[in-house]
């Protein structure tokens, strides 16, 4: 079952730095409601598809 949800779902994973982590937050809210398109916000990058890097990366960060 598994298998075949994640054939046509998209399951991103967000990553967010200090203040787009609030942003993307939003988006993961019941406003915009994403699960209807088949987005789908998983919390391992193991269950994931993407990853979402929102924010300014330096190269202390990474």
């Amino acid at each position: 079952m598994m298998n075949w949800a994640q054939r046509g779902f998209i399951w991103p994973m967000t990553f967010g730095l200090p203040c787009c982590a609030i942003e993307m937050m939003h988006i993961e809210a019941s406003r915009y409601d994403l699960d209807q398109f088949g987005i789908i916000f998983q919390p391992s990058p193991c269950q994931s598809d993407c990853m979402v890097v929102a924010g300014t990366l330096t190269n202390k960060i990474a």
